[in-house]
C-alpha cells in the first residue's frame, strides 16, 4: 500500500516584505532552541535569504 507523502512545512503567505530582499514573508513557527513553538516571519526566500521579523499578535 502506498505511503501518503508527508505535508509540507506550514506557513501563511502575508503582506509583509522582507528587509533585506523585499520578497514576501511567510508566517513560520520555530521548531527549535529557546523560541520554540514561538511564531514569527520568515523570508519565502529562504535559504537563500534568511530575513526574518518577529509576530506580533
Amino acid at each position: 500500500m502506498p505511503q501518503a507523502p508527508k505535508p509540507a512545512i506550514t506557513s501563511v503567505k502575508s503582506a509583509i516584505s522582507c528587509p533585506v530582499c523585499s520578497s514576501e514573508m511567510v508566517l513560520r513557527t520555530a521548531k527549535r532552541g529557546v523560541n520554540a513553538g514561538n511564531q514569527f516571519y520568515g523570508c519565502s526566500n529562504y535559504p537563500s535569504c534568511r530575513g526574518t521579523k518577529p509576530h506580533q499578535l
